[in-house]
């Protein structure tokens, strides 16, 4: 008898079976392979995939392709007609690649009113605060690895967003800011499960995003060093000219001549009181 144990969790597993145990490490597949074979699925079942939507899928699977066809069977069962990307989206409540590079680009111009209405309509629209909440983050994480390494990085995005699209928004971000807002988008998403309020949460996670002066800890601050140190590094920054005083015209002077200032002969005599006197002789000694 040969028993097979399959699982994605192997630190659960106990010492005495692993021990036991001939053991097989599977990697990973990659997006490339798992939206060719959702493809593959896809003409079999007589179901209109797009290659949009397959792209979008196989990074939601997150290399795990049973993921992957339980997405595919979950959004082909809601969709009358071909299956886009946009109703992938619409299926699995999630924001979406444009909606989330528009958000990030709210933050990058400290736009708090602008990602405060976003945000208001995507949940009005029905959109999984969790999901927006975790794309943000997986954005911000693919641009700090093109911050780190520029070309090796466009291999290993997550692909929330286009290569063009984090392309333009990695620089608009230092990497202590891209460090801050990682830690302050985990933080959120793991109070989801004890909160009593997801959206509320999640508003306050976009105003810090969006105005690191409301928080005084250190990772705040180096955010602001770093924003201010990456502007003078590049050059990327405005100096706003004060106002000046408005000259007077020469036009507006009067003509005439002013009266010479007083002078001391002017000045009236000196009263006897005010007058000093002299002191007599042996005045300081005998006092």
């Amino acid at each position: 008898l040969l028993f097979i144990l399959a699982t994605t969790e192997l630190h659960k597993v106990p010492a005495t079976i692993l021990s036991r145990c001939q053991r097989f490490s599977f990697r990973r597949i990659t997006p490339e392979d798992i939206a060719a074979r959702l493809q593959y699925v896809s003409y079999q079942e007589n179901i209109d995939l797009d290659d949009g939507a397959a792209r979008v899928l196989a990074r939601l699977a997150d290399g795990g392709m049973r993921d992957g066809l339980s997405l595919l069977d979950q959004c082909a069962s809601a969709t009358v007609g071909e299956l886009t990307a946009q109703r992938v989206y619409e299926c699995l409540g999630i924001a979406g690649e444009q909606t989330c590079g528009r958000m990030l680009m709210f933050v990058a111009d400290q736009n708090t009113r602008g990602a405060l209405e976003l945000f208001n309509r995507l949940y009005a629209d029905g959109k999984d605060v969790a999901a927006m909440i975790d794309e943000l983050a997986s954005l911000c994480r693919d641009l700090m690895i093109l911050k780190t390494a520029p070309e090796a990085g466009i291999s290993m995005m997550s692909g929330v967003a286009s290569d063009s699209e984090a392309k333009q928004l990695v620089n608009r971000f230092s990497s202590g800011e891209l460090v801050r807002m990682i830690g302050l988008l985990q933080q959120t998403a793991a109070g989801f499960t004890r909160s009593a309020s997801r959206r509320l949460d999640a508003e306050l996670c976009l105003m810090n995003l969006c105005e690191p002066a409301l928080q005084m800890d250190a990772e705040a601050l180096n955010a602001r060093i770093s924003r201010l140190e990456e502007q003078l590094r590049t050059g990327d920054f405005v100096v706003k000219s004060r106002k000046k005083a408005p000259k007077e015209d020469p036009e507006d002077v009067f003509d005439d001549e002013l009266p010479p200032p007083p002078d001391d002969h002017d000045a009236p005599p000196a009263s006897e009181a005010e007058m000093p006197h002299e002191t007599p002789v042996g005045f300081w000694p005998d006092l």
